[in-house]
Order: C-alpha cells, then sequence, then structure tokens
C-alpha cells in the first residue's frame, strides 16, 4: 500500500525530509507547535489552524504554569495534519517562528499530582541529551489534578524510542506509579502498544 510521507521537525525551507515513516510508528493526527509567542491569543492559533479542519480540534496550552510557549493539536485526518504541517511550520506569528513537530508518545498511568515540570524534570535527569515537551490532562472539577494521562513530544524518531527502551515502566519516584509510554491508536483508543521503532 502508498504511504503517506510524514512530515517532521525541520528548521530551514526548502528542506523536506526524505524518511518515510510507516503509519503504525506515529500518530499522524497529533502536531505538537513550539515556539508559541507568549503574547498570542488561543482566538489567534484557532484562528491559525481554522483552514486545516481543525474546528473541533484540542488545543492544549502547557499546563498550569502559564509557560505558553507550545500547544497540541488533534486534527480531524492526518491529511489535514500533513497540510498544516506544509502550510504552518517555519511561519512567523506575533513575531516568533513556530515549529512544528509530529513525533508524539502518550504517557499513561501517572499519579494524580504528577505535573508537566515534575515529568520534564524526570526525563531530562534520566536523559539529558532528549529534547521533550509535556502535555498532560488535567480534570476540569479539580484542575491541579490530573487525569493520570497525555502526551510528550521527541525531535526524533530515534529519541522516542530511547525514552521507551528506559524509561517506560519506570517510576518518578519510588511509591509513584509505573509510567507507561505507548504510541496511541486513535481509531481503536482501546488497544494501545508499545511502537517498535526502526
Amino acid at each position: 500500500d502508498q504511504r503517506l510521507i510524514h512530515p517532521t521537525y525541520i528548521r530551514q525551507r526548502p528542506q523536506r525530509r526524505q524518511i518515510q515513516l510507516k503509519k503504525e510508528e506515529v500518530n499522524q493526527k497529533f502536531l505538537f507547535i513550539s515556539n508559541i509567542n507568549p503574547q498570542t491569543s488561543q482566538q489567534t492559533l484557532e484562528l491559525l489552524l481554522t483552514p486545516f479542519y481543525t474546528i473541533n480540534a484540542f488545543l492544549f496550552k502547557y499546563g498550569q504554569f502559564n509557560k505558553r510557549n507550545y500547544s497540541l493539536v488533534k486534527f480531524q485526518t492526518e491529511e489535514d495534519a500533513i497540510n498544516a504541517f506544509d502550510h504552518l511550520d517555519a511561519k512567523i506569528v506575533d513575531q516568533s517562528i513556530i515549529h512544528l513537530h509530529s513525533v508524539i508518545l502518550r504517557v499513561d498511568n501517572l499519579d494524580e499530582d504528577t505535573n508537566e515540570v515534575a515529568l520534564t524534570n524526570f526525563f531530562q535527569t534520566k536523559l539529558p541529551n532528549i529534547n521533550i515537551r509535556v502535555i498532560l490532562i488535567y480534570n476540569n472539577i479539580n484542575p491541579p489534578k490530573s487525569l493520570g494521562f497525555g502526551f510528550i513530544n521527541f525531535d526524533t524518531i530515534n529519541d522516542a524510542q530511547q525514552a521507551i527502551n528506559q524509561l517506560n515502566n519506570s517510576r518518578l519516584r519510588l511509591n509513584s506509579n509505573a509510567i507507561m509510554l505507548t504510541q496511541w491508536q486513535p481509531k481503536q483508543q482501546e488497544q494501545r502498544q508499545v511502537i517498535k521503532l526502526v
């Protein structure tokens, strides 16, 4: 079957990524947007994404800590995500050059008091050479408490694989839950498996 060429993070145009990813290796409906100007409003982001059929998209700003320099977007289709990447990566928005990223893992089984800062610090301590962006999903009724899951963006597939190899089933604290790093299958939300990347 014909594979879609899925974009990944690049800094300079007109370079295009040459590596083809298998669909099962990357969740192609999600993209992280980084380097967002802290002054950029939610409305501005939504307007920016409107042409790519993201009316029902999830736009998560960075947690509870007012560090609003990146966001997570869920698109309705893989094609929408690819089109958004092609048109928006390296675009200047409010005097900041935004970048889009596609290598994303889901993290599950977190303690409800775990936040983005704690999880980021844990990864940076264990894997200091890997850059990540973390967004957790919080309880609307009790905002300081997470729902026990979130999403982590990596710069490369190799970085994501290294995280799975070294940190899957690890614990942030001695008495905390063992975290699970998986690829999230949006069409089969109940069937999650650890991705096997090459």
